[in-house]
């Protein structure tokens, strides 16, 4: 898989693939083929690896098909038919949040998160970072109540040269360094009801800012998130019954102030790259768990997840929405035995998405809806070799 060096689109990176190569890559998963994009570990910063990824709009032979979650994108990806197919483009679409991504596909979570890792701290380009931090924190126990609060503190700063070797090829990557700044303050309390019994709450508030220079180019992102959650927590001797809810608010402002367009005047400057994005994401789950003998523990559950998302571009009437929503049903087995352990897991998951694309103004907005149900088996062994050594087997059918 080749690709060209990534353009800017939007905030996100353009990448081109041509479709004989990818045809010839195709017995593999989308997600391996990506990790072979020269230009993703390449122009890292035209990619802001510590962002996550929300979002891929596709092209297929210079069409757009839509713009969707990647969980739903790396799925269409494995089931297109190449043969039909002369060239693809990604557009990646960056996000503000790292660690709790809204609109993360259930089903795909850990391709997903492989994913990010590639991009973010898991990369090469991660590794050339220099980082500091800070941190405080108060815990406070007053009678059944364990409250804690804290403030954290990062900032990261990249060097100004990067030489490495990908597949043979020296690529050297100079920029200049990249601030990155990040502020979290976070408050909890965990309430004892009985003996058996645990209520809790944390709220956690983060603050972002990253600035980022191509040539006279200055790239500004500020973002905001507010995540809480309240869990209860049940536990006697041989069962488990643990609930929860969370809710996520989340808000970022991307802007090129001072954009010099290519061929204009001196001191004509492009803010209409501007966007601004909000997000809302919720999350119920509730699981109980029990051990039917020593060994072996049976677990049972729902989860539901929905989120909402808007961004609009400033100084132009372009507006894009989309919402998912998802149900899912879960059950699991499982045993250890000594140094040998297995566990099977069934989940039936439903999937509602509504989705419209941002499109300029006087232009009719598309509007994407689906409904999808999905049947999920899986078998995962594991055997303990030595202290330091273990050997895996996991097998997932996913059926539609």
């Amino acid at each position: 898989v080749t690709a060209e060096a990534p353009t800017f689109r939007y905030q996100g990176s353009r990448v081109v693939i041509s479709g004989s190569q990818w045809k010839q890559a195709a017995g593999g998963t989308a997600l391996t083929m990506l990790r072979q994009l020269p230009g993703i570990t390449q122009h890292g910063d035209q990619l802001p690896l510590l962002y996550g990824l929300t979002e891929m709009a596709i092209y297929i032979d210079g069409r757009s098909t839509s713009h969707a979650p990647v969980g739903s994108v790396l799925a269409f990806l494995q089931n297109l038919p190449m043969e039909q197919v002369e060239s693809i483009e990604l557009i990646l679409q960056p996000m503000g949040s790292f660690d709790r991504a809204p609109g993360i596909n259930i089903r795909r979570r850990r391709q997903l998160k492989d994913m990010m890792l590639l991009f973010g701290q898991g990369s090469l380009i991660q590794q050339h970072y220099l980082s500091g931090h800070l941190a405080l924190r108060l815990d406070l126990e007053r009678g059944r109540h364990r409250g804690y609060g804290y403030y954290s503190f990062r900032s990261r700063h990249r060097l100004e040269t990067l030489d490495l070797t990908l597949g043979g090829r020296d690529y050297q990557d100079r920029q200049e360094q990249r601030p990155r700044q990040v502020h979290q303050v976070g408050l909890g309390d965990e309430l004892q009801l009985t003996q058996e019994q645990h209520l809790g709450l944390q709220l956690l508030y983060t603050r972002t800012g990253d600035k980022l220079y191509h040539g006279s180019t200055l790239r500004q992102l500020q973002a905001q998130q507010l995540y809480t959650t309240l869990y209860h927590q049940l536990q006697r001797e041989h069962f488990i019954w643990e609930t929860s809810a969370e809710l996520s608010l989340h808000g970022d402002e991307l802007s090129y102030p001072g954009r010099q367009l290519d061929g204009a005047p001196a001191g004509m400057a492009d803010n209409s790259l501007e966007r601004r994005e909000r997000s809302t994401l919720y999350q119920f789950k509730s699981a109980i768990g029990a051990m039917l003998t020593e060994s072996l523990q049976l677990s049972t559950g729902v989860e539901l997840q929905g989120l909402g998302h808007r961004h609009r571009y400033q100084r132009q009437s372009e507006e894009g929405r989309a919402s998912e929503h998802y149900l899912r049903g879960f059950a699991t087995l499982n045993q250890t035995v000594g140094t040998f352990s297995w566990e099977l897991s069934l989940s039936l998951l439903t999937e509602r998405r509504r989705i419209e694309p941002a499109a300029p103004s006087g232009t009719p907005a598309l509007d994407y809806k689906q409904d999808k149900v999905y049947f999920t088996p899986s078998f995962f062994l594991a055997y303990q070799l030595a202290p330091r050594h273990r050997l895996e087997l996991q097998l997932i059918s996913d059926k539609e």
